[in-house]
């Protein structure tokens, strides 16, 4: 008896400590060996500390059952040898730790319980951890482990959120989708209609029936409603996304509203003027609608589209300029170089198949009409 309250003593005041070292390990087991005369006052003494101690000390409550028992497992392991107690022979030893493994099964099975139920969430796998080691070394019986691993699947079931029921039915009120122009599907046949369609609004005061919150705005807002589509009934008058929406009646204000809203693309103008109407002086070369105005002045006049290669020599060499433009009005005369000056470009026609006019020509490029006198933009250049 005497050696059992030395142990019980020393077992809770190791546990108060919340911390373990080799040594003090080594003296819990040495005074459990001491007092194995007593295999059951053992076990009671070991799960009544264990039972008394704070949650934060759970786990080392359960790491000293675990060395005291293990260390009786080896001592009936090896029936005794190498291990002493006082006035025990080594059989008798031997005996006394199996008889205590036999009282400590379910005391073992309220410790590994305990643990799960009081011990900190974040030890929850070291506990588990101690109980798969005394099942891979037959500490304790299977079926007192398995009373453990229950506890912990319904605890893990337990532990996870429940799914939230909705308040009410899906769907929008009715008298929300009567104002967007759904009231609903059509009451059976012999069926009486919704007293909200039948019955003239209630005060404000007298009605409960939940109103859909307001759709946020802003134009994030406007591209989430047109990412959902449509609501039940269409969009209503005035309501839905701007992008789904044509332009309101007379077309959109001028300068007003998104280029995506608009639902018709705007129509060029098309270019019927010739030559003459072009300005070099505001022409910019990086802009590819000046390009195609260009191109298509020069088939307005010559009555073929001309290549990009043409329209670049035109350009370099001045003979579509004015004499009015400042950046070309002290310049000499330019026309085409010869072939022998400049290389062919790709694109470009042959000096022997007309194709590119020359300034001071008398007559049009290859297969086109002579446009009129007056107004040839290659006459008059000095």
């Amino acid at each position: 008896m005497a050696d059992v309250e030395a142990f019980a003593a020393l077992l809770h005041e190791t546990i108060a400590q919340n911390k373990l070292s080799g040594s003090r390990v080594k003296a819990v087991t040495e005074s459990a060996t001491n007092a194995l005369a007593d295999p059951a006052g053992v076990a009671k003494a070991m799960l009544r500390a264990h039972m008394r101690s704070a949650p934060k000390t759970k786990l080392i409550s359960l790491y000293i059952f675990d060395a005291v028992a293990r260390h009786a497992q080896e001592i009936a392991r090896r029936n005794g040898a190498g291990f002493s107690a006082r006035n025990r022979t080594a059989d008798q030893l031997a005996a006394d730790a199996s008889a205590f493994l036999r009282a400590a099964q379910e005391p073992a099975a309220e410790v590994g319980i305990d643990c799960l139920r009081h011990a900190p969430p974040e030890q929850r796998e070291k506990v588990l951890k101690v109980i798969d080691i005394w099942g891979r070394a037959n500490t304790f019986s299977s079926k007192i482990l398995q009373r453990i691993h229950d506890y912990a699947d319904r605890e893990g079931q337990g532990s996870k959120s429940p799914q939230v029921e909705p308040l009410g039915p899906p769907g929008l009120p009715a008298n929300v989708l009567a104002m967007l122009g759904g009231a609903g599907a059509a009451p059976a046949a012999g069926g009486a209609a919704p007293a909200s369609a039948a019955a003239p609004a209630a005060p404000a005061a007298a009605s409960v029936s939940p109103v859909a919150p307001a759709a946020p705005a802003g134009p994030a807002a406007a591209a989430q409603r047109s990412a959902r589509g449509p609501p039940p009934g269409g969009w209503p008058p005035g309501g839905g996304s701007a992008q789904s929406r044509g332009p309101p009646p007379g077309g959109w204000p001028p300068g007003g509203g998104s280029a995506q809203s608009r639902s018709a693309p705007v129509q060029e103008k098309p270019v019927t003027e010739d030559l003459r109407a072009f300005d070099q002086s505001k022409f910019d070369p990086t802009r590819p609608d000046d390009w195609a105005r260009l191109s298509k002045l020069w088939e307005n006049t010559y009555k073929y589209e001309p290549t990009g290669p043409e329209l670049m020599m035109a350009l370099m060499s001045g003979m579509l300029s004015k004499e009015s433009d400042a950046r070309w009005a002290g310049m000499p005369s330019m026309g085409m170089p010869s072939m022998g000056m400049m290389p062919m470009m790709p694109g470009m026609p042959g000096m022997a198949t007309p194709g590119m006019p020359v300034p001071g020509a008398t007559s049009p490029p290859h297969g086109a009409r002579s446009p009129p006198a007056t107004g040839d933009p290659r006459r008059g250049r000095s």
